[in-house]
């Protein structure tokens, strides 16, 4: 297996613009990355480029690299000042495309590259689950007041939700999530559910973009989020 490193995120604080920044952990293409300045996602070719490295090298393993990133000029979107945190995750398309039946011969060095796939993907998965947000943090709005939330590498956890007279809350107090960015969804939180006669259990609960199908207000097991984002959210109980 040509992927060694199971690291999948680098954060830098801005010191000069343009400035090179190392992606520590080994990648393919620049579409297997995202960068984003705190929550706002950095645009690829306008904010940053990959400058040196990632691919196969002749030994078929894949490489680490660096990326430059640049102050806000158009078509960049992030206006990256000095002083800004940068954040790097994968961010592969969980998508397969080569049809092996047509290639003729399968070869090991294939097999090995459509693994190496497949295992960048589980380190992005484990990267939302236990480290969902950039050092920046995101702001979390309730009526007990707000948290902010940043990068961290153990499951979040939600210890201020209210408790529900007459049994285990099912639902979430109403939120504000502000500073999100939709590279790290969806993600998996975990909240502290408090028992009406003393106690808590921890319930896991997914934060994902609302599809067709999804229900219009809070139910049992499911919660929509008002959030600042160009995109609705929705919290659902997750095993």
């Amino acid at each position: 297996m040509s992927v060694s490193q199971n690291l999948s995120l680098a954060q830098y604080t801005v010191t000069v613009l343009p400035q090179v920044l190392a992606v520590t952990f080994p990648f393919n293409t620049a579409a297997d990355l995202a960068v984003v300045d705190g929550a706002t996602t950095c645009l690829l070719g306008g904010d940053w480029t990959v400058t040196s490295g990632g691919g196969y090298n002749a030994s078929n393993q894949l490489q680490t690299g660096q990326i430059t990133i640049v102050s806000d000029s158009s078509p960049g979107a992030a206006n990256i000042q000095i002083g800004d945190i940068i954040t790097i995750y994968r961010n592969t398309t969980p998508v397969q495309l080569t049809t092996f039946a047509s290639t003729g011969l399968l070869t090991p060095l294939m097999i090995e590259a459509d693994d190496d796939k497949l295992t960048t993907l589980i380190q992005q998965l484990l990267l939302n689950y236990y480290n969902p947000f950039p050092v920046a943090g995101a702001v979390m709005q309730t009526s007990l007041g707000s948290q902010i939330i940043s990068g961290t590498t153990s499951p979040i956890y939600l210890g201020w939700i209210t408790a529900q007279t007459g049994g285990i809350r099912t639902s979430i107090d109403s939120l504000n999530v502000t500073g999100i960015s939709m590279v790290q969804l969806p993600l998996i939180l975990q909240t502290t559910i408090s028992y009406s006669g003393g106690g808590f259990a921890l319930q896991n609960w997914m934060l994902r973009p609302m599809i067709v199908g999804d229900p219009s207000s809070s139910v049992t097991g499911a919660f929509i989020v008002p959030v600042t984002n160009p995109n609705s959210l929705i919290w659902q109980a997750v095993l």
